[in-house]
C-alpha cells in the first residue's frame, strides 16, 4: 500500500490522489487501507517516512564507498545527483509535502523536519570528520547548496546542477579544512 501511495503521490500531487485511487492502485479494498492508516494524513506521513528510509539507505550507500577527507561529504552531492535522475527530475518529495500542507500541524511536518535535520546533522558529522574548522556552519552551507541544486535541477531538468554545486562545497571545503 505504501509504495502504491507513493507513487500516485509523486506522480499526481498528494492532495489530487484519494484514498480510493490508493487502495485500487495497491489492489487492495480501502476498509484493508483504513485497518492499516486511520486516516489520508496517517499514509501521507507513512509514506514521507518511507521515503526517509530509501534515503537513509541511497546515503549510507554512497558513503560507504568513500573514505578520506572530506569524501564522504561530497558522496552526498552523488546520491543527490542519483536520487534526482531516478525520480525523473520531480521535485524533492518532502519539498513538494510542505507546498502542499501549509498547515505545520500535520504529522507529515514532523517526518520532514527529522528528514531535513537528520541530512544537516550527518553533513556536520561529516564535515568535522574531515577536519573542518566550523564543522555545523559548513554543514549548513553545502546543505543549502545540495538543497538549491535540487531545486534547480528539478526546474531545469538538469542534473548537472548539483555537479556545479558539489565544485562549490570542494572550494567551501577546501577552506574549511585546515592543511
Amino acid at each position: 500500500m505504501l509504495d502504491a501511495a507513493i507513487r500516485l503521490f509523486r506522480s499526481k500531487g498528494i492532495r489530487a490522489v484519494g484514498v480510493n485511487a490508493v487502495a485500487a492502485e495497491a489492489g487492495v479494498t480501502k476498509a484493508t487501507l483504513y485497518s492499516h492508516f486511520a486516516s489520508k494524513d496517517a499514509l501521507v506521513a507513512a509514506s514521507l517516512n518511507e521515503r526517509d528510509i530509501e534515503w537513509q539507505r541511497r546515503l549510507t550507500r554512497h558513503l560507504d564507498h568513500h573514505v578520506g577527507d572530506g569524501e564522504q561529504v561530497l558522496a552526498v552531492f552523488d546520491a543527490y545527483h542519483e536520487a534526482l535522475i531516478e525520480d525523473d527530475y520531480r521535485p524533492c518529495p518532502f519539498v513538494s509535502f510542505t507546498a502542499e500542507f501549509a498547515d505545520a500541524s500535520h504529522e507529515g511536518h514532523q517526518v520532514v523536519a527529522h528528514h531535513k535535520q537528520s541530512l544537516r546533522r550527518t553533513l556536520s558529522d561529516l564535515c568535522q570528520a574531515a577536519g573542518a574548522s566550523e564543522p555545523e556552519a559548513l554543514a549548513g552551507d553545502i546543505t543549502r547548496l545540495l538543497e538549491g541544486a535540487y531545486v534547480m535541477g528539478a526546474v531545469l531538468r538538469d542534473a548537472s546542477e548539483i555537479t556545479l554545486a558539489k565544485a562549490t562545497a570542494t572550494r567551501l571545503l577546501r577552506e574549511a579544512v585546515p592543511a
